[in-house]
């Protein structure tokens, strides 16, 4: 009996050191020089990242610990506005994997879909991951003129030890807005500051040395005609 309790009491022990937890990173808090972000009320940060078929947003998340866990992509959440579009999904950190792809839905209502956001559930199988550096890459390898936008992706972390593992999302934020006065990053921003600036220093040079040629004429032109004058009262006189 006792023998009978001690097992139990392992199992017991054995079963609370593994974790399962869930991990959300905001499609706006990856990398991508193709994506452009959405200011969407109905998402769940207020933007979402709008891709057209091709271009891909990359994220990043931090494994650390010795354990080896097992990963599955829980939900996408996305909206599009007119013909279907797919997505697929790899993992990457010495390998690369595909974890799966998933079609969106179809439906149109003149661009007010834009902002009504799905849910596709589960997306491919399990994988197993260990410590490291991850990249989370979602393309849409299929989509129309309009392209899909991405409000955030989830994945479950299962079989985990709560004491030794931890997943820790690595923000970076590399997607420029849609309007280039808010652009994220703002090199393009910041080299046509300077542009503007310098053009319009000598745009405002050139325009102030015209002036001075302007008034140099013209007093050269009075003090000419007042020569003039002063020669035709002199030659009266005479």
């Amino acid at each position: 009996m006792e023998k009978a309790l001690s097992f139990a009491f392992m199992l017991y022990i054995v079963a609370l050191s593994k974790c399962d937890f869930t991990i959300e990173i905001q499609a706006e808090d990856g990398i991508s020089t193709e994506a452009e972000k959405m200011y969407r009320s109905n998402a769940k940060n207020g933007i979402a990242a709008l891709i057209k078929q091709g271009a891909s947003i990359t994220l990043f998340f931090q494994v650390t610990g010795n354990d080896t866990c097992r990963m599955q992509v829980g939900n996408l959440r996305y909206s599009n506005d007119g013909a279907p579009d797919e997505f697929t999904l790899i993992l990457n950190k010495a390998s690369s994997t595909v974890l799966g792809s998933i079609r969106t839905r179809e439906a149109s209502s003149n661009g007010e879909l834009w902002n009504d956001f799905q849910d596709t559930g589960p997306i491919g199988g399990h994988t197993s991951i260990t410590e490291g550096l991850y990249n989370l890459v979602i393309e849409a390898t299929i989509a129309d003129e309009h392209g899909v936008e991405v409000d955030y992706v989830s994945f479950q972390i299962l079989d985990c030890n709560n004491s030794t593992t931890s997943v820790s999302v690595v923000k970076s934020g590399y997607i420029r807005y849609q309007e280039c006065s808010v652009c994220e990053p703002c090199e393009k921003l910041v080299n046509y500051g300077i542009g503007t600036v310098v053009t319009g220093t000598i745009a405002c040079c050139i325009a102030i040395a015209a002036i001075f040629v302007t008034i140099i004429l013209k007093c050269w032109d009075r003090k000419k005609e007042r020569k003039n004058m002063k020669l035709v009262e002199i030659n009266s006189n005479i």
